[in-house]
């Protein structure tokens, strides 16, 4: 974990089968065409569906 993650404005970035990396990390406040909004249901239930992809 980095230091910034403490001011809650760094999050990783998953991706399916890969552990999350340093680089992964993102601004949540930053404008990205690769991420959409979601409800929180979807963020958890992505979130179960990547630790499952890692086993």
């Amino acid at each position: 974990m980095t230091r910034s993650m403490g001011s809650g404005r760094l999050a990783y970035k998953l991706s399916f089968g890969k552990q999350a990396l340093s680089w992964d990390l993102v601004d949540i406040f930053d404008c990205d065409d690769t991420l959409k909004f979601v409800t929180i249901l979807e963020q958890r239930n992505y979130y179960k569906n990547w630790l499952k992809s890692l086993r």
